[in-house]
């Protein structure tokens, strides 16, 4: 009976904070000091004997007569009687008297905010909205009621990798980056989330707020330049881009500025950068032919930008210009980095369409030349080793052919068209042959047998020609540097 007794004395939560503030800070000796050192005491006379509504009462009476002190006395009150709520609000006034000592015990508060009640949202000190999938992740309630939001933006990234990205953790992070004053990475995650799902209400509000600031910092910057203050209007057309990257008019007036600023070097990238958003437009709408003039425009300013002659390739691939586009492919090879897989994957698929035309043609030794460059640009593809392999065959270059099916089953043992070739190509692995050879230093190798089951070589279609591959029409995309 006794241990039941002192089990429902003890409080719910215990604090080694409990009254801290006031032994460390004290209360002044004048007459309101005194009033609020008894009604103090009262309060803590009063929380022993688990009366915490009397405790509550008392120091709101004492921080009534002097509001700079007790806060934390009344939290740890409020905190017993389980209103979270009002805890966290004295710990927060606590906190404008001592910034930063109750960043632990805030989170602690948060925390069985959420375990007891599962909210939905929570506000840290920095007012961050956090929607619901704070409620399944209390280390982020955490973290966020704490203010440390660079370890939130970790978290999310961790998530991102472990489970995939999913519109919801694309827009948390947004609204973490947003919260950084990140503005750039803010507006990316924010299409990304919309590009995983276009009816996503968070995102397209998130979207309209930034496309808002954007057109008030337009707006702010027009008038500077209309006021003659330039350095500022070039300021605010800066922060516009931040929020709407992809406004061809923003990089219009900022080439303004810059000539008024007799910056010209600046001023005229900023016309190539309005050359190549504009071409970037055009190129959405399939308007290739307006898309190709506008990138010409660019290049004549600008002939150093590897990335304006990848556009003007894509544009020339979509009209069906394939040596013009394989000029402008080669000249961006010649100007990016070795190996570069932007420009490589782009050679890749421009000879496996030439390739499939020449086959169409009946130039099968074109096309094996052209099959060979694409497996050369990109080895992974199976497809380039299965066209490769049908051109060797009309060839009669039966060893050809039956080692790029080999490649192909080995890179795609599921491609239904080589089971369907393997009907008229039957491929067995007889041996390995290890001994040594007198006219060749060749140690190994292995012997294919080909068996023909029919004439089913006659006849046979050609795939089609005009492949992309994923992202190919979407490399037209400005964000302030034509490469990217």
């Amino acid at each position: 009976h006794s241990d039941r007794q002192q089990q429902r004395r003890s409080p719910v939560f215990t604090s080694s904070l409990l009254f801290t503030f006031y032994m460390d800070h004290g209360l002044d000796k004048s007459p309101r000091g005194r009033s609020t050192e008894a009604a103090a005491q009262s309060g803590s006379c009063a929380e022993p004997q688990e009366d915490y509504e009397k405790a509550v009462i008392c120091f709101s009476r004492a921080i009534t007569l002097q509001p700079e002190q007790l806060y934390v006395s009344q939290a740890e009150a409020y905190l017993q009687l389980c209103d979270f709520q009002s805890a966290a609000a004295c710990y927060k006034k606590a906190w404008l008297l001592e910034p930063g000592a109750f960043r632990d015990r805030l989170a602690f508060i948060y925390y069985l905010q959420f375990v007891f009640y599962g909210c939905h949202f929570v506000s840290n000190p920095h007012t961050l909205f956090i929607n619901v999938l704070s409620a399944l992740y209390p280390s982020l309630a955490c973290l966020t009621a704490a203010g440390h939001l660079t370890d939130c933006l970790q978290l999310v990234n961790d998530w991102m990798v472990s489970d995939g990205p999913t519109s919801d953790l694309y827009i948390l992070r947004a609204r973490l980056h947003q919260q950084l004053h990140q503005v750039s990475q803010c507006y990316r995650d924010v299409t990304s989330a919309l590009a995983l799902n276009p009816s996503c209400p968070a995102a397209g509000a998130l979207l309209q707020q930034l496309q808002r600031a954007g057109e008030q910092a337009r707006q702010k910057s027009v008038d500077r330049a209309v006021s003659g203050e330039l350095p500022e209007a070039l300021c605010m057309i800066n922060i516009a881009l931040e929020n709407c990257p992809r406004d061809a008019r923003l990089y219009l007036f900022r080439g303004i500025l810059y000539r008024r600023l007799k910056d010209f070097t600046r001023g005229e990238f900023q016309l190539v950068l309005t050359y190549n958003d504009f071409a970037v437009q055009c190129f959405s709408r399939g308007q290739y032919a307006e898309a190709t003039l506008l990138l010409n425009k660019a290049i004549e300013e600008e002939k150093s930008q590897a990335g304006l002659y990848l556009n003007r390739g894509d544009c020339f691939f979509k009209q069906g210009d394939w040596c013009y586009a394989l000029v402008d492919y080669q000249q961006a090879e010649e100007m990016m980095r070795p190996g570069d897989p932007a420009v490589r994957l782009r050679l890749a698929v421009l000879h496996n369409t030439l390739g499939s035309f020449c086959f169409q043609g009946g130039h099968f030794q074109e096309a094996a030349d052209m099959f060979s460059l694409a497996v050369q640009y990109d080895p992974s593809a199976a497809q380039y080793y299965e066209k490769r392999s049908k051109a060797f065959r009309k060839l009669q270059n039966l060893k050809g052919a039956r080692q790029d099916l080999i490649c192909v089953l080995i890179l795609d043992p599921t491609n239904e068209e080589v089971g369907a070739s393997s009907c008229n190509l039957s491929i067995n692995i007889t041996k390995i042959n290890k001994a040594p050879t007198d006219d060749s230093d060749q140690s190994e190798h292995a012997e294919v047998v080909y068996e023909p089951t029919g004439d089913g070589d006659h006849g046979e279609e050609p795939p089609a020609g005009t492949e992309q591959t994923p992202g190919l029409a979407a490399s037209l995309v400005a964000n302030g540097d034509p490469n990217k």
